[in-house]
């Protein structure tokens, strides 16, 4: 089923009777930036730590990928704190990425969000895909309730119309920045920070607001090259 227009409008990380704080060490903004700006390759500096066992909550940052990758987001609580009692409320958190992590995540490989776009991260500091722009239409464009190019959403039908997505990516100061910053991706802002939620990449703005929801981070760059057509 496609996910309505409505999803750039901020919304909860978690939806349950829990809560999850995306959050970053008091050092993170004084880190070197990872790549110095667009188009060069966004690798990791020299001076970058390598990764230890325990360098993610749960276990290893690259032992996260491996289950991201495979579709076993968070399997032994990969990426989350320890469940916590803060003040009479249980409660757990998901630390920001940093530079390096978002590097090694991104570098080559796609961002993906069934029925609104696909972007690769070439190791070039380039990004290519594609990206779909809903628009009101007559009814009569919307032959039933849900299509991979339309969707009826509270009486009103919507049409898609699908169109290429390109630009630079750089990882600065531990955020992703984009040029140009597609609004179907990042809301329009050029540098954003970033979360590993299970399988999800979890995009924030500088307000600190979640953008849209999540989005799928799948290896290499088919994934990225078309789109489902159902």
């Amino acid at each position: 089923m496609l996910t309505k227009r409505k999803i750039w409008s901020s919304a909860a990380l978690v939806a349950t009777t829990m809560s999850a704080v995306v959050g970053c060490s008091a050092g993170d903004d004084t880190r070197a930036p990872t790549a110095t700006g667009a188009p060069a390759a966004p690798a990791v500096t020299d001076t970058a730590q390598p990764a230890t066992g325990n360098d993610f909550p749960g276990g290893s940052f690259e032992d996260a990928l491996e289950h991201v990758f495979a579709g076993e987001g968070g399997e032994g609580g990969l990426g989350f704190s320890a469940l916590e009692n803060q003040g009479g409320r249980w409660s757990f958190t998901v630390p920001a990425l940093s530079g390096q992590q978002l590097t090694k995540a991104l570098s080559g490989n796609s961002l993906r969000q069934e029925a609104h776009y696909a972007m690769h991260l070439e190791p070039s500091g380039q990004y290519r895909g594609w990206a779909l722009s809903w628009d009101k239409a007559p009814m009569a464009q919307c032959p039933s309730d849900e299509g991979p190019n339309h969707s009826i959403d509270d009486g009103q039908c919507w049409v898609a119309s699908e169109g290429e997505i390109k630009g630079t990516w750089s990882v600065k100061d531990d955020t992703l920045c984009l040029s140009p910053a597609p609004e179907q991706v990042s809301g329009a802002q050029d540098c954003v920070r970033a979360a590993l939620v299970l399988n999800d990449v979890v995009l924030f703005g500088p307000d600190g607001k979640m953008i849209g929801k999540g989005n799928n981070l799948l290896k290499g760059e088919n994934a990225a090259r078309e789109r489902k057509e159902s």
